[in-house]
């Protein structure tokens, strides 16, 4: 035997009409419903001025539900998005659905969400209904193998130039642009390791600043005589010559470790050195910096991976004396 749930609590009255009530343990129920769901559920106007929300959006956007209210959905969507979430909500109005549509929300913190949205309209009611999903660590997922296949790509092609016998100027910039641009930092050195009175210090082969311009120097950064004891031993890139290992900064200006990445270089908000190894020590060192989310150390294991190959490069190109 089935029973059949009637949500308006519908009967027939003494004259044989049917009345309809509102049942407010089903109302309730629903509500409950809609406010525990694991996705976004919300009902916006057409112009997308947003009339109910579920506690989702408040969980993981921070904002009060009666923030939301008869506001309009251009003061919560990223601004580089909002004429595409503009143009989904004129599909809308032709009163055809959209699916999978995404788009980026900034939540109270100053954090950036991903959404992924399904929504038809009622044009009758001239409203939206709109169930999100939230596809933030999709996305940084997809970025990081983005940036993988990006940056091994670009070091295939490098390597070509290699054995085709590019010049070493050319050779060190494509090197460079290709770290800076696979790792989305907006400034980048490569310095490789030369004597001076006995002592190491690094010469920058290539610089490459926030304007994508990439420069070529043989100056020395280091005063000649005073190597590593002195002077590298206080920037961040001589602290990755002397302990031979990569290290990451989310402050280099005030990290103890060292004052910045290389003396009379740009301020920084963010760092990554790693030294280019060789069989007999440190051939080099690559600077990377200002990557708007820093450099995390799956990143760094990947560039890890890739320095073997720079260093054979390194060491068939360029007569040393011994690694450091």
């Amino acid at each position: 035997m089935s029973t059949t749930i009637d949500p308006t609590n519908s009967h027939r009255n003494s004259s044989g009409t049917q009345d309809t009530l509102p049942d407010i343990q089903a109302i309730e129920d629903y509500r409950k419903l809609f406010d525990i769901s694991h996705q976004g559920l919300c009902v916006t106007s057409m112009n997308g001025e947003f009339h109910h929300i579920n506690s989702f959006f408040e969980q993981l956007l921070r904002y009060n539900r009666h923030d939301f209210v008869n506001n309009s959905f251009a003061s919560y969507v990223y601004p580089e998005d909002i004429a595409r979430t503009a143009q989904a909500f004129g599909v809308l109005g032709e009163n055809k659905p959209i699916n999978n549509f995404e788009n980026r929300y900034v939540a109270s913190n100053g954090e950036i969400r991903w959404l992924r949205w399904k929504a038809e309209s009622d044009l009758s009611k001239g409203v939206v209904y709109g169930v999100a999903q939230d596809i933030t660590a999709l996305k940084h997922q997809e970025e990081k193998v983005s940036t993988h296949i990006h940056l091994f790509a670009g070091m295939n092609r490098v390597l070509r130039d290699y054995i085709s016998g590019d010049a070493e100027g050319p050779w060190f910039h494509k090197l460079l642009f290709n770290l800076v641009s696979a790792s989305s930092s907006e400034y980048g050195f490569l310095a490789d390791v030369i004597d001076v009175g006995h002592r190491p210090c690094l010469r920058v082969r290539a610089l490459m600043d926030h304007d994508s311009n990439v420069s070529h120097t043989g100056a020395s950064v280091s005063r000649p005589g005073e190597g590593i004891s002195q002077t590298y031993v206080d920037s961040l890139a001589g602290y990755v010559l002397k302990t031979k290992m990569p290290i990451s900064s989310d402050k280099p200006m005030e990290d103890r470790r060292g004052r910045g990445p290389l003396p009379g270089f740009p301020k920084l908000d963010s760092f990554l050195g790693i030294p280019i190894l060789g069989k007999n020590g440190v051939l080099a060192v690559v600077g990377l910096g200002n990557r708007p989310q820093g450099y995390d150390a799956e990143l760094t294991r990947w560039l890890q991976a890739a320095m073997p190959s720079v260093a054979a490069v390194f060491e068939n190109r360029m007569p040393r004396t011994g690694g450091r």
